[in-house]
């Protein structure tokens, strides 16, 4: 049975219509407010991938530092690579890692990064600096440290062999495409 109203027999009058669904300005503030969402959610992904980027350069700083350590420390003490020439109290080494231009499969040029870290004077005309990595050895008697623990005065390459007792490997990474970027630094000191 239907309700009735006021004792009467008639059915009650159905909903309007109007009353039901979303109004036009309701819709324009739905759609205004699903915009600013997602134009507040467009620069967290753009900086992400920035974050990206930026976190691949330094994943490949740290991983060629890492390298040139990890080479110098598999080396014998008295080594070639480690060996510091008479008249001079270190060893520089320059080395650079580059894009370089390559034939593309389709017949036009293309550029690849090398995985070979190469000396500056080894470089074609095309390629792009990328990387530069610096490695520095210098070598030390035990007083120096006992003085100050610090290593502050490398020995001369002429010294007698028995004197050097520690060897100071220093790497040097610095991004090639950003003159004020931070380089990246590490050490490692080998005894005797």
């Amino acid at each position: 049975m239907q309700p009735v109203r006021n004792g009467s027999t008639a059915p009650c009058p159905p909903p309007r219509s109007s009353e039901a669904g979303f109004s036009v300005i309701e819709g324009l503030i739905a759609a205004l407010l699903l915009l600013v969402v997602t134009l507040g959610i467009l620069p967290l992904f753009s900086r992400a991938m920035n974050n990206n980027v930026k976190g691949n350069d330094s994943t490949r700083q740290s991983n060629g530092a890492t390298d040139s350590l990890e080479s110098a420390e598999a080396l014998p003490f008295n080594s070639g690579a480690l060996f510091v020439a008479g008249g001079s109290t270190s060893v520089v080494v320059n080395e650079t890692l580059a894009l370089k231009k390559i034939a593309s499969p389709t017949g036009g040029p293309d550029q690849a990064i090398s995985n070979l870290w190469e000396l500056p004077a080894d470089l074609g005309t095309d390629d792009l600096q990328i990387m530069n990595r610096q490695r520095t050895v210098r070598q030390f008697s035990f007083d120096d440290f006992v003085d100050n623990q610090t290593f502050d005065n490398p020995l001369d390459g002429d010294v007698e062999p028995r004197l050097i007792h520690f060897k100071v490997v220093d790497v040097t990474m610095q991004d090639a495409s950003d003159a004020g970027a931070i380089p990246y630094q590490l050490r490692v000191i080998q005894a005797y």
